[in-house]
């Protein structure tokens, strides 16, 4: 349905409702179930516009950060999950540091909903979900987990692989109950692969300079040094070994050296956490210590 037609039909919805509008104000034409009508009347056209301004957002909901050897999990999130009849899902990694185990369905679906396989070996699966109530759409909140992908990490313990959403195996969309589209759009995630050995990972040595943490371990701060080349607006991100973000901010960095304080109210208890910096032109990370006292 073209742009002109759907306005033309939300037109005449709208016609139609003014119409009844004069009836209900005019006794002598006014029919028993004009009430019934109007109240009709009235959901169609709230419902049709709300479908045109939906849009399912789908995302995975972190950069991950993972140790080579370990087992990850990679979650994919959504927002503005409201009355979905189904949806299809693909992504693809790179299996040279990733090694695929399986994929899980976190919420309720019927069992039409499942697994394409096929692609594995090229680094793509693809997931299809049917609601578990048939012609009954489906209403989550925002930030819930639609399904969960596990992997081995292998290969190069500075390595960095994207989690894209593709659209083979199975072609990516939401639908409504009764078939339609659902408008949606979708934000690519990627692992950073350490080995227990690693301290530091730097993408573009030539545009910035990375020193070790001081101190580290560290129990009150500890200062991450690096001196860039020219000016960046710079995402600096703590997360813990899961890939769970503690804390997230947006800074614009001067060209030279920098000092950036990592303070222990970001961390809730001992462990080791990773500091990620990312800029248009490079990915560098810090593997810090921290010990509560």
């Amino acid at each position: 349905m073209n742009e002109k037609i759907e306005y033309q039909f939300v037109f005449s919805e709208w016609l139609y409702f003014e119409a009844l509008c004069f009836r209900l104000h005019n006794p002598m034409r006014m029919k028993s179930n004009t009430v019934k009508q109007l109240t009709l009347c009235l959901i169609l056209v709230v419902s049709s516009l709300f479908a045109k301004s939906q849009t399912v957002s789908c995302y995975f909901p972190s950069e991950y950060t993972a140790d080579v050897g370990s087992i990850l999990t990679v979650d994919v999130k959504m927002d503005s999950f409201t009355n979905v009849g189904g949806f299809q899902l693909s992504i693809m990694w790179d299996t040279d540091l990733l090694e695929y185990k399986e994929a899980i369905l976190q919420v309720d679906h019927s069992e039409l909903s499942g697994l394409n396989e096929s692609k594995v070996d090229e680094g793509k699966v693809g997931v299809a979900w049917i609601s578990p109530s048939g012609a009954v759409g489906v209403t989550l909140p925002d930030s819930t987990t639609l399904c969960s992908f596990r992997f081995e990490v292998v290969g190069d313990v500075t390595g960095t692989t994207p989690l894209e959403f593709i659209d083979e195996p199975l072609e990516r969309g939401f639908f409504s109950p009764e078939g339609t589209d659902i408008a949606s759009t979708y934000a690519d995630g990627s692992v950073m692969l350490m080995g227990a050995s690693n301290t530091s990972y730097n993408s573009a040595p030539d545009h910035i300079r990375l020193y070790p943490p001081t101190p580290n371990p560290f129990y009150e701060n500890t200062y991450i040094k690096i001196d860039l080349r020219q000016a960046a607006q710079t995402n600096i991100k703590i997360v813990d070994q899961l890939g769970k973000v503690l804390h997230d901010e947006q800074q614009y960095l001067g060209a030279g050296l920098q000092t950036i304080p990592i303070t222990k109210d970001i961390f809730t208890q001992s462990g080791t956490y990773y500091c990620l910096l990312y800029g248009s032109d490079f990915r560098v990370m810090q593997k810090i210590v921290f010990i509560d006292r």
